[in-house]
């Protein structure tokens, strides 16, 4: 996979943005996504990046395509609500739960 560095200007603030083999940016105002591909060609996951860290939603698939892992990102950490997802799709309650700066700070019940 290529990595090709993306400039975007929104008004005066300037965000640095690194896309890899698929981007879509339709507005300004939008942030740009990245996804991520299996050599297979299956999607392994996809995020926002602003001023190259991920920011924004953010989710993870196994390789046959099931969902492994949904949260969000604040500054290229996980925060908030996570929810990680065994190639079965029980939920996998050892990572699940509260982030805050990357940490989890709090289990799923």
């Amino acid at each position: 996979m290529k990595w090709i560095p993306l400039f975007v200007l929104a008004g005066v603030a300037g965000l640095v943005v690194t896309l890899g083999s698929e981007s879509k940016a339709q507005h300004l105002d939008e942030l740009p996504s990245q996804t991520s591909y299996y050599p297979s060609g299956q999607l392994k996951c996809e995020f926002a990046l602003v001023a190259g860290q991920k920011h924004g939603p953010s989710r993870e698939f196994h390789p046959d395509g099931t969902l492994a892992a949904e949260g969000e990102y604040q500054d290229g950490q996980r925060e908030g609500e996570w929810h990680f997802f065994a190639a079965d799709g029980t939920l996998d309650r050892t990572r699940s739960g509260i982030y805050s700066a990357g940490r989890r700070v709090d289990a799923q019940g």
